[in-house]
């Protein structure tokens, strides 16, 4: 009871997302007539991978033989996968284990915010939104790499701001190995301790010492470490050494199409399939051999087109911020609006909004409400957090949990923005807590002026 007591928060925040995601599920499987499979399996092939995986063909999506070696994303969540289906009997204990660590993220979330804010019913708010998000919810019951790679990149980003609290080493090094794991399950932070290091050089730059040298170049050998089989692998396979083949393939087959239906006034379809006519590997399919010629092949296509990339990148960059996930969270449990408005909604709202208001209003009594809530939520939480992050300076001064945050935050912005129109919220997931943190320090603040304005005109 003690121990009830005096965790109280943190277990009603993880026993709220537990109950919440098992009855997302449950709804789930109702709305895909109770097939667990059907239900679960995602889009990116984990699901096929893991079949092989689980059935001795090794690491391949192929769906008979010969089995060709899988290289398109890296290993660590197939293995969760395939490792928890033996483990736990099946796929059901497989995705029930995934909801156990999707209720974790919002724990997570709430310890991260105690390092950067003392009030705990701030941070505990931090801890009671990301519970009911839905985005985190969605991806809680599905088979993509979202929740275990955000379990482990929070982790490590705990361990950092542990090192920065009581600068030792082992909470450091125990961060980059867990960052590489996380990178070897969503190869997005890639480049990230690349950031993270110039933070921890930046921070110390009036007193570098040698233990501080020392401290970089163990955290930059533990990550390459944790890398270092799986790109040895793709080299003795592949004969190339990276990891992914993701950062040109989006370039070349997703930002692409993306500028020239702007450019061109198409759709990203049309594009796609030009581009996919011409031999263009897209997602899932394209091995890892192709990634640097991608990257190399299509800078020079976006760059001829500086106008219609500003525009996907503006874009992009709107939507990290203000995408709420609602429509897919509905859409998986077969809930629809009637009708669509055929384009992303930025888009029509900024170049046609009266078709965009009429069409809310044609459609606000039922899904498109849920959606428009969603959406004005995450605007007000995308203000509140840039006006938190200047209240905080004010408060606190520049911390090196606020560097760290906002760094990390704008690093995940920037590089989602080469996923052009297929940018979804998935991809603000892991900084949510983040956000949220100078979003609901923000509120908390405007709370107190306006109780304070009160007491005095009734004092």
């Amino acid at each position: 009871m003690f121990f009830i007591r005096q965790h109280w928060v943190v277990l009603a925040i993880f026993t709220l997302s537990l109950i919440v995601r098992l009855l997302y599920l449950g709804f789930s499987l109702h709305a895909n007539g109770n097939e667990l499979l059907q239900t679960i399996s995602g889009a990116d092939g984990y699901f096929n991978v893991s079949q092989n995986l689980i059935q001795g063909h090794g690491l391949s999506s192929s769906v008979a033989p010969p089995y060709v070696p899988y290289s398109f994303r890296p290993p660590v969540y197939h293995y969760f996968i395939a490792g928890s289906y033996f483990l736990l009997g099946g796929y059901f204990g497989v995705i029930i284990l995934q909801i156990i660590l999707g209720s974790v993220l919002p724990v997570l979330g709430y310890y991260l915010a105690t390092f950067l804010l003392s009030n705990r019913k701030i941070c505990a708010a931090v801890g009671f939104f990301l519970a009911v998000e839905p985005s985190s919810i969605l991806y809680s019951t599905i088979f993509y790499s979202e929740i275990l790679f955000i379990f482990l990149f929070l982790l490590s980003l705990l361990c950092l701001f542990k090192y920065f609290y009581n600068t030792q080493r082992a909470y450091f090094y125990l961060s980059a190995q867990l960052l590489g794991i996380a990178t070897l399950t969503r190869p997005t932070t890639e480049f990230l301790p690349i950031l993270i290091l110039g933070i921890v050089i930046w921070l110390h730059r009036r007193a570098l010492t040698k233990k501080i040298w020392i401290d970089v170049a163990g955290y930059a050998l533990l990550f390459l470490l944790v890398l270092a089989p799986w790109s040895y692998r793709n080299y003795v396979t592949f004969g190339t050494p990276e990891i992914s083949p993701l950062t040109g393939v989006s370039l070349y087959s997703v930002l692409l199409p993306t500028v020239y239906s702007i450019e061109r006034g198409t759709t990203f379809q049309v594009e796609y399939k030009i581009l996919e006519d011409a031999g263009v590997l897209g997602p899932n399919i394209a091995p890892v051999t192709v990634g640097s010629e991608y990257v190399r092949t299509a800078i020079p296509l976006l760059i001829a087109h500086p106008k219609a990339l500003a525009l996907s990148f503006a874009n992009s960059e709107l939507n990290f911020f203000v995408q709420d996930g609602t429509f897919d969270f509905l859409r998986h449990i077969k809930v629809r609006p009637r009708e669509m408005l055929g384009r992303p909604a930025t888009f029509v709202l900024l170049s046609k909004p009266l078709v965009a208001v009429k069409f809310v209003i044609r459609n606000f009594f039922g899904p498109v409400f849920f959606i428009v809530v969603g959406r004005v939520t995450w605007i007000i939480v995308t203000l509140a957090a840039f006006i938190g992050v200047w209240q905080y300076v004010r408060r606190y001064n520049v911390t090196p949990y606020l560097v760290t945050s906002v760094s990390v935050t704008a690093y995940f912005a920037l590089t989602s923005a080469i996923t052009g129109l297929g940018l979804t919220s998935r991809y603000r997931l892991p900084v949510n807590p983040l956000i949220l943190i100078f979003a609901c320090f923000c509120l908390a603040r405007l709370l107190q002026y306006g109780n304070q304005y009160l007491r005095r005109l009734y004092a």
